[in-house]
């Protein structure tokens, strides 16, 4: 039933061997209730005009979600997970999401397996965007385990049908960790990827940390190992976490914000070179340098001092 800022549902259920499905509902001007159950459903066996034979699409879901509250300030506790899922062919994906939301924040964890990589997500943050209470807090862990990146981007490709985006080989691991609040927020940014060879050229071991910490400036640090030699880059710019949170840089922006890069190899086989440049020709000797630049993206300005040994 339905009319005048009312709507019911009540006693709605389907079931089929263990699979169900049962949904309550009502709505009132002042008040919200209702619960969605759905139990050991198994994707592959939904209707073909919603989900096409050739998407290869499978797994059990199953939900719990309960509604509160009111119209004006709704509440919300859901649990979803799903097992056994499939995709295009590949197997054994899996999600499991814990959430809750009331008074405009949302939170809980989120845990996602699947395309030989696993995904972990804790948040606790407001729901709406852009954010109305500077001082409301902020939290967000996100991990990346372990991935072999080769295996993880052919899974990409036998998922999406599509040609691998880039060849890539290694082992990548990721952290990501944001706090505070939008007045004092804070942010690190990590990934260590070892034996890392793009397009079939052997890169060596690479770490990018990103950090912002309030009104100080944004920072990075690039730090590339391999053959014995060591690169380390920095950059630092005037733009801080607060101001990028508060009023996001457009392209533009960036291209005029001033930036400061301060790196330096040492020493690097030329051989190592002579590989990415794919050319034959027999080198020898190491390379050291230090990079100065300044200014912005646009116009930019530095200094380059090489030694050859």
């Amino acid at each position: 039933e339905f009319g005048d800022g009312r709507f019911a549902l009540e006693g709605f259920a389907l079931r089929a061997g263990p699979e169900r499905i049962e949904a309550d509902l009502s709505q009132t001007p002042r008040g919200l209730r209702g619960r969605l159950i759905v139990e050991k459903v198994d994707l592959g066996r939904l209707p073909r005009v919603f989900v096409p034979a050739a998407l290869g699409v499978g797994g059990g879901v199953d939900l719990d979600a309960h509604l509160a509250g009111s119209p004006a300030d709704p509440q919300l506790d859901a649990k979803l997970s799903l097992a056994g899922g499939r995709f295009r062919g590949y197997r054994d994906l899996s999600l499991a999401l814990d959430a809750h939301y009331a008074a405009a924040r949302a939170r809980g964890h989120l845990d996602v397996r699947g395309l030989d990589t696993a995904i972990a997500t804790r948040f606790d943050l407001p729901a709406a965007w852009p954010i109305r209470d500077r001082h409301a807090p902020l939290l967000l862990d996100l991990t990346l385990a372990e991935t072999d990146l080769g295996a993880t981007m052919k899974a990409v490709a036998a998922a999406s049908g599509q040609p691998l985006p880039a060849h890539l080989r290694g082992r990548a691991h990721l952290t990501a960790h944001l706090d505070g609040t939008l007045e004092d927020p804070r942010l690190a940014f990590a990934i260590d990827t070892k034996a890392l060879v793009v397009e079939g050229q052997a890169i060596g071991d690479v770490q990018l940390a990103f950090h912002g910490d309030g009104d100080r400036p944004l920072a990075a640090r690039l730090q590339v190992t391999a053959s014995g030699a060591h690169t380390v880059i920095d950059l630092k710019t005037p733009l801080s976490l607060r101001a990028a949170l508060r009023h996001p840089p457009t392209p533009e922006t960036l291209a005029r914000t001033p930036i400061e890069v301060r790196g330096d190899v040492d020493r690097l086989p030329l051989t190592v070179l002579a590989q990415l440049a794919r050319t034959a020709a027999p080198v020898g000797g190491t390379l050291s340098a230090h990079i100065a630049i300044s200014g912005t993206a646009l116009d930019p300005r530095g200094t380059l001092t090489a030694d050859v040994a």
